[in-house]
């Protein structure tokens, strides 16, 4: 009897093993992870199948976070966009073609003035511009010294 001593072991198992495939569990959990990677970058969730993300461009800059979403064939009365805690707009904007609809769903990020950010819809393109918070107002006073 020899050692064997795996030389290629991508998925964990003994390539010598041919018994219950040890390749093939490697294979299955290797096509969930794939299933689990296409779902987070579509959005998709049981309640909507045809949910995906917006193709979007980020400007991050010291006056203004400037976000561009693509939104092709979605009318403005379709778009809902509602800040979501301190730093997050969360967007939600569905498109009807016939008696298919397709919603586009983000969630955007931005440690500036999200609450007063302003949005521009043209041509498909959604414009989000969030400047900077306001700084607070200090009462600064000279002190005499005595």
């Amino acid at each position: 009897m020899y050692n064997r001593m795996p030389v290629f072991n991508i998925f964990g198992a003994d390539p010598f093993d041919f018994g219950e495939s040890n390749i093939a569990n490697g294979f299955c959990n290797l096509g969930n992870e794939l299933q689990n990677m296409v779902k987070a970058m579509t959005c998709e969730d049981d309640q909507k199948p045809h949910a995906r993300r917006p193709n979007l461009r980020a400007e991050h800059t010291d006056e203004a976070d400037t976000f561009y979403v693509e939104l092709p064939g979605v009318k403005k009365e379709d778009i809902s966009v509602v800040v979501s805690g301190e730093y997050t707009l969360a967007l939600v904007a569905t498109r009807k073609v016939g008696n298919t609809e397709t919603t586009f769903r983000t969630e955007l990020a931005s440690d500036k003035d999200i609450g007063n950010a302003k949005l521009k819809y043209e041509d498909g393109l959604l414009t989000i511009t969030v400047a900077p918070k306001p700084k607070a107002v200090s009462d600064v006073k000279k002190l005499q010294i005595q």
